[in-house]
């Protein structure tokens, strides 16, 4: 995999629950290919979108569950090309498409309502507050996280080329 910066420090937009996201599971074997990424209050989802509806597209979806029952959930979707998944996953060296937010938020990748990362600190649509409650998801990008996210592709586009 890719090397990516290490900062001792995570950007002040980044949630430390970040750090207890890992890989709950995934299939790569079944027609509906799939990563779930999560926590015991969170859980984000990567598959492909059918390429009838968008080609060399992926949908990513997040839930978490905020701390006692009155708090709720927060929950959402984006869908990114593979140019844009891998960076959101340190996958590739692309910075996105709008300096001025890269600058703005110290973000290595990024790309306005979709993700931003700072070396292995990901969130995903946006940076927020990193405060408990925030609609956004943080996720330490852990090398596990980053061969299941690039296997999902490979398998994927390998099946496409079929």
């Amino acid at each position: 995999m890719k090397s990516m910066i290490v900062l001792s420090n995570p950007p002040q937009w980044w949630h430390p629950h970040g750090r207890k996201i890992d890989v709950k599971g995934s299939d790569l074997s079944s027609i509906d290919r799939f990563v779930i990424l999560g926590s015991n209050t969170t859980e984000v989802s990567v598959k492909p979108v059918h390429k009838s509806y968008r080609s060399d597209s992926w949908l990513l979806e997040w839930k978490i569950t905020h701390g006692s029952s009155t708090e709720g959930e927060s929950s959402g979707f984006r869908i990114m090309n593979t140019k844009e998944l891998f960076a959101a996953f340190g996958l590739n060296n692309f910075i996105g498409d709008d300096p001025s937010f890269n600058k703005f938020h110290g973000a290595h990748s990024a790309k306005p309502g979709v993700y931003a990362r700072v070396g292995r600190h990901l969130n995903i649509p946006c940076p927020g507050s990193a405060s408990d409650g925030d609609p956004n998801i943080s996720i330490w990008v852990e090398e596990t996280i980053q061969t299941e996210i690039f296997e999902l592709v490979r398998t994927v586009k390998a099946l496409e080329q079929r």
